[in-house]
């Protein structure tokens, strides 16, 4: 009986140590890929030209779907969207018309979210507006 209560603890031990580790050491942030094709960095947009926004998102487990804003130097949010789509891999595809009248920098941010913890991969571009 001793022996048989050695056993089940030793194969709890076991199976605790097993059971805590994770699948592998990989970061979710680190196998999530984000291609921006276009715009390019520092790109300049006339007044009523059409800013459009494509790309890739890719990870070896589903993705959340994407997010997209444009936001000017005073951090004002010019443009915002986001599409809900589980996928190992994302087409990003969304079009803004600027009607900025001054010329500023803008910021496009194009994030897609990896979990439901709060890790995403994200892309910061620059790009120029002028009248």
């Amino acid at each position: 009986m001793k022996n048989l209560i050695i056993t089940c603890v030793a194969m709890m031990a076991i199976t605790t140590i097993f059971s805590c580790k994770k699948k592998d050491d990989v970061q979710p942030t680190e196998t999530a890929k984000l291609t921006i094709t276009t715009p390019v960095m520092h790109q300049t947009y006339h007044t009523g030209d059409t800013v459009r926004i494509l790309g890739t998102a890719t990870n070896v487990t589903n993705l959340h779907g994407y997010h997209v804003a444009i936001l000017n130097s005073n951090s004002d949010t010019l443009f915002y969207m986001e599409k809900e789509i589980h996928a190992v891999s994302l087409s990003i595809d969304t079009m803004w018309v600027n009607t900025v009248t001054a010329a500023q920098e803008l910021n496009v941010i194009v994030s897609s979210p990896i979990n439901h913890d709060g890790d995403e991969v994200k892309k910061e571009i620059p790009i120029m507006v002028q009248p």
